[in-house]
This record gives structure tokens, sequence and C-alpha cells, in this order.
């Protein structure tokens, strides 16, 4: 997890954006970032609990193994890329 990506977190770091708050749960306080999505959001909690196994994944998470969490980003409706912003 480099940091860099098209996430509220980073785009407003770089200016692109004014808030970092997470877009998916709006929970006052959050950062919508990759760590943020793959442990703390409670939108993607089920997601999380049936692809990970487990609705929080706490560390260390060298359990998660590497099919997992790429079933997780293809499944999770993360607009992880510039262009998934226009997709309708």
């Amino acid at each position: 997890m480099t940091g860099f990506n098209h996430l509220a977190y980073h785009e407003t770091k770089i200016g692109n954006m004014h808030d970092w708050t997470c877009r998916y749960c709006n929970l006052p306080g959050s950062k919508e970032s990759t760590y943020h999505m793959l442990t703390e959001c409670e939108a993607f909690a089920y997601k999380r609990f049936t692809l990970l196994g487990h609705p929080f994944p706490p560390p260390p998470y060298d359990y998660l193994s590497t099919g997992k969490l790429l079933g997780f980003l293809r499944e999770a409706p993360i607009q992880w890329l510039p262009e998934d912003l226009y997709v309708v």
C-alpha cells in the first residue's frame, strides 16, 4: 500500500479535492484511504467479512492472502481510479 491512489485522502493531499472524509461511510473524521477501505470503513464491513473472513481485520495482516485481497479489490465497489468516477 503506497498511499498513491485516487481515494479522497490522497486527492486532498495533492489539492484535487477539499475533503478527505470517506464518501462511502461518511463517518466524521474518517479518511478515505487504502487503510480505511481495507480495515475500518463501515460501508465495506460485510464485504470484508465475506471475502476476507473478518469485518474489521486486525493487524498483523499476514493472514490475508494475496488472493483474498485481490478478491476484495475486485468485488468492492470502490472508485480506485479517476475514470471510475465517470462510469454510470
